[in-house]
C-alpha cells in the first residue's frame, strides 16, 4: 500500500517513515531535537521516538509520538498535481470563474444604481 507524506506519495510506509527520519531536525536557540528510531504499527501509522539535546545544562530526553500517514492511490508526485488531484490549469480556470462571477455582480450593481437614479 502506497503512503502519503509532505506530498509525495511513498511505495512503502517505511520509505516514507525514512524519509522523514532523514529530514526531521530542529535546531532551537539552546537545543537540537531529531528522531532517532521508529517502528510501523499498522499500514498507515508508525510511532517515532524524538531526542532533545539541551546544550545549555547537557540534558538530553526521549519523547515518543505517533505519525499517520494516508493511504494513496498513485505513487510518485507530479509538480503540476497536488493530493487534491487539481492541477494548476484548473486552479486558474477555477480563479477566473470566480473573478467573472464578482465583476458581473458589480455590473448589475451599478446598473442597478444607474436605473434608480433616472426615477
Amino acid at each position: 500500500m502506497s503512503n502519503l507524506y509532505n506530498g509525495y506519495c511513498y511505495k512503502t510506509i517505511e520509505e516514507a517513515a525514512d524519509h522523514e527520519l532523514s529530514t526531521y531536525v530542529v535546531f532551537g536557540k539552546d537545543f537540537i531535537s531529531s528522531i532517532t528510531s521508529y517502528s510501523v504499527t499498522s499500514q498507515t501509522t508508525v510511532d517515532f521516538t524524538v531526542e532533545y539535546n539541551n546544550f545549555s545544562d547537557f540534558f538530553s530526553s526521549s519523547h515518543h509520538f505517533t505519525r499517520v500517514y494516508p493511504s494513496c492511490s498513485v505513487v510518485g508526485s507530479d509538480p503540476g498535481l497536488n493530493s487534491s488531484g487539481l492541477t494548476v490549469s484548473d486552479a486558474v480556470d477555477l480563479s477566473w470563474s470566480v473573478v467573472a462571477v464578482l465583476v458581473s455582480a458589480y455590473c448589475f450593481k451599478i446598473l442597478i444604481r444607474f436605473l434608480r437614479s433616472l426615477e
